[in-house]
C-alpha cells in the first residue's frame, strides 16, 4: 500500500467545519444560524472520520505513528486545558463568582462528571469532550493496528455504537434531561466518537474498493442527505430532533467525496489553514466568546441586533486571528528546528 498524499480537500473543508462549530456555540438567529451551526455537528463527525482513515497502516509495525499522534494531541490539549483553568479563576474573579467556583471545586460530582460525562464546564471548556474523545480513540486504533486479528470485532461494533449515539441524541431532544443525562451524554467517547473513527479506519482498509464507487451516485446522495438534515435541523419533528439521522451519512457521504479528490493546488491556502489552524480555533474560540458574552451581562446591555449577529461574527474573526497567528508561530518554530537539526549533521 503507497502511502497517501495529503487531501487538500479534506484539509480545506476543515476551515468550513471550524466556522460551523464556532456558528454552533454562538448562533446566529433564525434557519440561517441552524445551518450554519449545522456544519460544525456535521464537521466533528468528519475529523472523527479523518482521525481513523489516518491512522490505518500496510503493517502492524507501522502502529507506532498512532501513539506519537497520541503524545502530540495529549499535550496540545494540556495546554489549553491550563490556559482554560487560568481564564476560568480570572473570569470567577472578574465576576464576583469565585465563591461559587470554589464550591464546584470542591464537590465530588464535578470530577465524577468530567470523568464519566467528559463534563469540563466548570472549567469553561465544555467542548473538550472532543479533545478528549479524540485522545481516547488513539489506544483503540492503536490496538487494531498492531493486532489486526482483533480489528473485525471493532468493526462489528460499528452499527450498534451509532444506534446508541442516535438514540441518546434523540431523547435528549424529547426530554427535560435530567442533571446527569444532558447533552454532554451523547457525546461520551464510546458512542460519540468511537464508531466514527472506526468508520474511518475500515473505508482505508477498503479504499480501493471505495475508489470505485460512482462520483456522481455519491454526490447526489450527499445533497439528499444534506437537504434532510438541514430541513429537519431547522423544523423540528414535533419535540424530537431527528437531524442526526441525516447528519451521519451527510457526514460519511461528503467524507466519501473528498477522498476522491485528486487536485494538487486548488484548495492549498485554505488546505494549509485547515490543516495547522483549524484545531486552534476550536479550542481558542470559547476564550472570546465567553469574555464577551460577560463583558453583556454584567457590564454593558448589548442590543439585541448586536446580540444576535455581532457577536457571533466578532467571536468567529478573533477566532481565526487567533489561530491563524498561532498556526504561523508553530510553524515557523517547527522549520527553525529543522534547520538547527539539519546544521547540527
Amino acid at each position: 500500500m503507497e502511502p497517501r498524499k495529503r487531501n487538500d480537500l479534506l484539509d480545506a473543508l476543515k476551515v468550513v467545519f471550524a466556522i460551523g462549530v464556532v456558528s454552533a456555540h454562538y448562533q446566529f438567529p433564525g434557519p440561517f444560524g441552524d445551518i450554519i451551526g449545522s456544519l460544525g455537528t456535521m464537521g466533528v463527525i468528519v475529523f472523527f472520520l479523518i482521525q481513523g482513515y489516518s491512522a490505518y497502516c500496510a503493517s502492524p509495525e507501522e502502529a507506532g505513528k498512532i501513539l506519537r499522534r497520541l503524545r502530540r494531541n495529549s499535550l496540545l490539549t494540556l495546554i489549553g486545558f491550563l490556559v482554560f483553568v487560568v481564564f476560568a479563576l480570572s473570569e470567577a474573579a472578574m465576576t464576583d463568582q469565585l465563591v461559587d467556583f470554589a464550591d464546584k471545586l470542591t464537590n465530588y460530582q464535578t470530577y465524577l462528571k468530567m470523568f464519566l460525562l467528559m463534563d469540563f464546564d466548570v472549567f469553561r471548556c465544555s467542548h473538550f469532550w472532543f479533545l478528549i474523545a479524540l485522545l481516547l480513540n488513539y489506544p483503540f486504533l492503536y490496538l487494531i493496528e498492531r493486532y489486526p486479528k482483533c480489528r473485525k470485532w471493532f468493526y462489528f461494533a460499528i452499527p450498534l455504537l451509532v444506534a446508541v449515539k442516535m438514540a441518546v441524541e434523540m431523547y435528549e431532544s424529547a426530554a427535560i434531561p435530567p442533571d446527569w443525562f444532558d447533552w454532554h451524554a451523547s457525546g461520551i467517547f464510546l458512542w460519540g466518537g468511537l464508531p466514527f473513527a472506526l468508520l474511518g479506519n475500515l473505508m482505508a482498509k477498503y479504499a480501493t474498493k471505495i475508489e470505485k464507487l460512482n462520483t456522481y451516485w455519491l454526490l447526489a446522495a450527499f445533497l439528499a442527505f444534506l437537504g434532510a438534515f438541514w430541513t429537519t435541523c431547522c423544523l423540528l419533528a414535533g419535540t424530537v430532533d431527528i437531524s442526526i439521522v441525516f447528519r451521519i451519512p451527510s457526514a460519511v457521504s461528503l467524507f466519501l467525496l473528498a477522498l476522491r479528490y485528486r487536485g494538487e493546488s486548488r484548495f492549498r491556502p485554505f488546505a494549509w489553514f485547515g490543516r495547522y489552524g483549524s484545531v486552534y480555533v476550536y479550542v481558542y474560540h470559547h476564550l472570546f466568546g465567553y469574555s464577551l458574552v460577560d463583558i453583556g451581562r454584567y457590564w454593558i446591555a448589548y442590543p439585541k441586533w448586536v446580540s444576535d449577529w455581532i457577536i457571533p461574527l466578532v467571536v468567529l474573526c478573533l477566532s481565526l486571528i487567533l489561530a491563524l497567528t498561532i498556526a504561523r508561530i508553530m510553524n515557523f518554530v517547527h522549520k527553525q528546528r529543522q534547520f538547527m537539526d539539519t546544521k547540527s549533521l
